[in-house]
């Protein structure tokens, strides 16, 4: 059984803080950049989907399944680190991740 630190201290070390700060910076700019694109493929994109909806969803569509496959994210022979990443911050447990690896390693076999 795990012990509880006492009461009233923090969670996280005083060195951790600027790693943290420079981490928010970066990943705001990011954010920014990211949003800006996504701004610009939607303007440009406006016409055609009013136009040939069917098409522009299948165009997405596509785009969506070759960035999975570009960067591996999931593998004929296991779940991949991208996956599992995914998995951690969407509030999976490392124990339902590794019972999730072992099962489809075993599969692959």
């Amino acid at each position: 059984m795990q012990r509880l630190p006492p009461a009233g201290t923090p969670p996280y070390a005083k060195w951790e803080l600027p790693i943290f700060a420079l981490m928010g910076v970066a990943f705001g700019y990011l954010a920014h950049y990211y949003l800006r694109l996504h701004q610009r493929v939607s303007v440009f994109m406006r016409p055609y989907n009013r136009r040939h909806p069917i098409a522009a969803a299948l165009a997405v569509a596509a785009l969506t399944a070759f960035v999975v496959y570009v960067t591996g994210a999931y593998s004929d022979k296991s779940v991949s680190v991208i996956a599992l990443v995914s998995d951690v911050l969407n509030g999976g447990a490392v124990r339902e991740m590794m019972m999730r690896r072992f099962a489809v390693g075993r599969l692959s076999h």
